[in-house]
């Protein structure tokens, strides 16, 4: 068993529609380490995040709203391992999202 650990999804912005972060290669699991989000905006907005097979009520692990200059660590993303072609899936206009994580294969 091999255990890389590295960015699953460099720093972006997402966007006001849900925005695929990352997908889980063929024959790994992942395990996520730390997932933030920043609110570079003036104005609060919306963050939700997806972990699963696809963006939709069951896979939902968060669901929030952040102010403007406000930083957040998704601690109910910490710690959870997906499988092969689970997906990190985030919506959140104009906020900033970084994902770091260990793939086990």
């Amino acid at each position: 068993m091999a255990v890389t650990h590295q960015q699953l999804a460099a720093p972006q912005l997402l966007t006001a529609a849900p925005t695929l972060l990352y997908t889980v290669p063929a024959a790994t699991k992942t395990q996520l380490r730390a997932l933030s989000v920043t609110n570079t905006t003036a104005a609060a907005v919306p963050l939700s995040i997806w972990l699963g097979a696809a963006a939709d009520a069951a896979n939902l692990v968060e669901s929030k709203s952040l102010a403007a200059g406000e930083t957040y660590l998704c601690l109910h993303a910490i710690n959870q391992i997906l499988k092969s072609a689970d997906k990190i899936t985030a919506q959140g206009d104009g906020l900033s999202i970084m994902v770091s994580g260990a793939e086990i294969t």
